[in-house]
């Protein structure tokens, strides 16, 4: 999903270049405005800010002004009782 301006895009990846150490099926945010080729940010967090493994994250929707996603997870770091759960992450 993109922000009412344009500027912030909350997407699912499996990509293991889009973040140094990050793998499997993450939720990202975007910037487009941050540098030539924008910045990913992780989403899909567990609670002692790790990315959540072992599971998937999906169906991103993002706030108008982008600063919140909301997202699905079934990774047992983020959601313990590996039943899909949603979640929303203040995103700096």
């Amino acid at each position: 999903t993109i922000s009412a301006d344009g500027r912030f895009i909350a997407f699912v990846s499996n990509a293991t270049n889009l973040v140094a150490t990050v793998s499997g099926q993450q939720v990202y945010r975007h910037d487009t405005q941050f540098g030539v080729n924008g910045q990913n940010v992780v989403v899909s967090l567990d609670s002692a800010g790790l990315p959540g493994a072992g599971g998937n994250s999906t169906a991103p929707s993002i706030t108008d002004n982008g600063g919140f996603v909301a997202f699905s997870s079934t990774a047992p770091l983020i959601s313990p009782a590996a039943a899909a759960d949603v979640y929303v992450r203040a995103v700096p």
